[in-house]
């Protein structure tokens, strides 16, 4: 792939990934959080099993590989989709991007804390500490006075649903990964739980 490829690509998907926060801060407004998140499961679920159909790929056989894919689903999908939804009615589309791009940083502390699965070396501590930091410049909450005060239930909601990405992260790593499944039907079989 050429260099002028690889950042197209990478706009692309920054464009398609950061625009699903306007459009459901747009859906919010005419329907409910959980039939914006159900009708976004259903939607994903048709593309990924028409994908997997298409292309006949192998479904994941393991009965235990879909017990962990529903867990993956609830905690990866449900969960987080219902809470951005909700904060949706609550604050502006740009700040719930924002609060996700804690996803990294929560991946990593609950991969280093929680699961121990990977040591925390000085280097990941810096790591960890300069993308909070540069979240926080970023979000800048000393620009807002009492009048201007966001909602703080909607911006909490945002980093419970980043928290879920970060455990969904480290349990996949741990529990699916090894399995080694097709990479599109791991994805199918979450969506058509999660719906």
């Amino acid at each position: 792939m050429t260099p002028v490829g690889g950042v197209v690509r990478f706009v692309l998907l920054g464009a398609a990934w950061g625009s699903s926060f306007l459009l459901m801060k747009l859906a919010v407004q005419g329907l409910s959080p959980g039939q914006v998140v159900l009708g976004r499961l259903v939607l994903g679920a048709l593309a990924l099993t028409l994908l997997q159909l298409v292309m006949r790929r192998p479904w994941p056989r393991q009965r235990k590989l879909w017990s962990h894919l529903a867990v993956t689903a609830g905690v990866g999908c449900v969960l987080p989709f219902l809470l951005f939804a909700w904060a949706a009615e609550r604050i502006p589309s740009g700040l719930s991007s924002v609060l996700n791009s804690a996803t990294p940083l929560a991946t990593a502390a609950v991969t280093a804390l929680a699961l121990r699965q990977e040591k925390v070396t000085p280097r990941k501590t810096v790591g960890i500490v300069a993308g909070a930091a540069g979240i926080l410049v970023v979000l800048s909450p000393w620009r807002f006075y009492a009048g201007d005060a966001l909602d703080l239930w909607g911006q909490m909601a945002c980093l419970a649903a980043v928290l879920c990405f970060g455990v969904v992260f480290s349990y996949t790593k741990k529990y699916v990964s090894p399995y080694a499944a097709d990479h599109i039907g791991i994805p199918a079989v979450q969506m058509v739980a999660a719906s």
